[in-house]
């Protein structure tokens, strides 16, 4: 999921990377643990989420922390929903709260920007 504080057109698409990116190796609790807030690891992905849906990519940070990989770029933040803690499910409720509840709310939140799908090998998972 990328979400910004600007309002944008929602975009949603299957990600399938034009470059030859491996999808990520988190079969383990203990490697997930390791890689979980590894900028280094994730910055190839982000990069690649971003460039999908048109976005300027610049250097990630960490987010704040949660069950999912979730990075800050400029005025985005890319979150990565894996297998592992049913995130497919939890993908499909945060982003129906981001597009049917929150942006009808008349308060100040975040937009939905673009989501999709990096890859469908064991481990990924959606984008948002």
């Amino acid at each position: 999921m990328v979400v910004s504080g600007h309002k944008l057109n929602h975009r949603s698409s299957s990600i399938i990377p034009a470059r030859c990116l491996q999808p990520p190796s988190l079969a383990s609790r203990s490697s997930y643990a390791r890689k979980f807030r590894d900028v280094l690891f994730w910055q190839p992905y982000v990069d690649e989420v971003l460039r999908r849906h048109k976005l300027i990519s610049r250097q990630a940070t960490v987010g704040a922390g949660g069950t999912f990989p979730t990075f800050i770029v400029g005025a985005y933040m890319v979150k990565f929903f894996c297998q592992r803690f049913d995130g497919a499910e939890c993908f499909q409720i945060e982003r129906s709260l981001c597009t049917r509840v929150l942006s009808k709310l008349h308060v100040t939140v975040p937009w939905h920007v673009a989501d999709g799908t990096c890859s469908r090998p064991a481990g990924a998972g959606p984008s948002m």
